[in-house]
């Protein structure tokens, strides 16, 4: 069975660069995508196998505390949804469970091949930040994309996520696993690596600079302020930060231009707007929410619907807030158990920095770090990108017992 896990890991990692591109709309708010299906296949496999075995790690049973608050929220929300509306805010919670399964799933793995993993995933980052740079070149916005619910997004690298604000989070997430393996090399004396390893990285923090996301720049300074107070090189925040200013000069130019301006006000006050909608949907749900995840069929009921498109937009079914949207959708109980389980996840990568300075620790905690002042901004933490590579870094970082 391990081979069989083994080889879905393997077609997770070959699909994740294709992003947004591979994208099947079916209608009725019905989307799939093959790594979705994939990453399914693979937890209904390993759930198989766990119940015959009657093994669940104890990983699987902390996420199972959301997942379960997640499904009454749902089934007690269901006497206002249609049985259509149902299913798909389901296969939202189906799909949150299924990639949260990769954890175990990783770190249940050999050493040999979770080297094989990490050496994937700087392949895909690499092909990501890449793919950014071909299309910031040859491909400037999504106009022709607009009529189904895209933004536009002109002059900005948005690479295959279609959206600037989840490319730069996930590219500063690419530039601290990046960072980190240059950290473990540099106890080493393979020279070359290394070399591309900065090279690498100095690309991806220019990438994260051109998807002009100012939730991804803020990410970005304190994911390494505290990856860098880990390893004990605070001097180096200095350089990041004159970095950053010198790149505010530079294009300063441009900031008559909403998309490159990063003091624009328009997509503030919409994000103010969003908020509110969230907390009020919250407050007259609070202790389950409105069930995970119907938070589009809510706006609904609501009568609050985006008018921007022809088409749906992708943002309905989202809050931009990770926080507001567990609130909303969950209420204070999932809120909680939320929270108890990222808790408990950073209490881990904490005890085994202090215990081993576990290098994939200081990844997991620089990430998580950076990741939660993001999701304030969006919704980065449910972004199934992020999700994946997330729950991959947690595996990496536990030891198979």
């Amino acid at each position: 069975m391990s081979r069989v896990f083994k080889v879905f890991i393997l077609v997770i990692l070959f699909l994740m660069p294709f992003g947004e591109l591979l994208r099947f709309d079916l209608g009725n708010d019905l989307v799939i995508k093959p790594l979705d299906v994939i990453i399914g296949l693979l937890f209904i496999s390993w759930l198989f196998f766990s119940l015959i075995n009657k093994n669940f790690h104890w990983y699987a049973k902390l996420f199972s505390i959301f997942n379960f608050v997640g499904l009454i929220s749902l089934l007690l929300n269901s006497v206002w949804l249609n049985s259509q509306d149902l299913f798909v805010s389901f296969l939202y919670l189906f799909r949150w469970t299924a990639y949260a399964s990769l954890v175990v799933i990783v770190l249940e793995m050999d050493d040999t091949f979770k080297r094989v993993i990490r050496n994937f995933l700087v392949i895909d980052g690499v092909l990501l930040v890449l793919l950014g740079y071909l299309q910031y070149f040859i491909y400037q916005d999504l106009h022709n994309l607009y009529y189904l619910g895209w933004d536009i997004h002109m002059y900005r690298m948005f690479s295959t996520f279609l959206d600037p604000n989840f490319a730069g989070a996930f590219f500063a997430l690419y530039a601290f696993f990046i960072a980190g393996l240059l950290v473990l090399k540099s106890k080493k004396s393979d020279f070359r690596i290394r070399i591309i390893l900065g090279i690498i990285l100095g690309i991806t923090i220019i990438a994260v600079f051109l998807t002009f996301s100012r939730s991804a720049l803020i990410m970005l300074i304190i994911g390494f302020v505290v990856f860098l107070t880990l390893i004990h090189r605070k001097k180096l925040v200095v350089i990041l930060l004159a970095a950053i200013i010198l790149f505010m000069i530079i294009i300063s130019p441009n900031f008559h231009v909403e998309n490159m301006n990063p003091f624009r006000i328009n997509s503030s006050l919409a994000r103010l707007d969003n908020y509110s909608t969230a907390f009020k949907i919250y407050q007259d749900n609070p202790i389950l929410g409105v069930g995970f995840n119907s938070y589009r069929y809510a706006k609904d009921k609501y009568g609050i619907q985006s008018d921007w498109t022809k088409a749906p937009s992708h943002a309905d079914s989202g809050v931009d807030n990770s926080f507001l949207f567990v609130l909303a959708t969950t209420g204070i109980v999932g809120f909680g158990a939320y929270l108890f389980l990222w808790g408990h996840i950073l209490k881990r990568a904490f005890n085994r920095y202090r215990k081993e300075k576990n290098i994939y620790a200081i990844i997991v905690i620089s990430s998580t770090a950076g990741i939660f002042v993001n999701a304030f901004f969006i919704n980065s933490l449910f972004f199934p990108a992020i999700l994946l590579w997330m729950w991959v870094m947690f595996g990496l970082m536990e030891k198979n017992k």
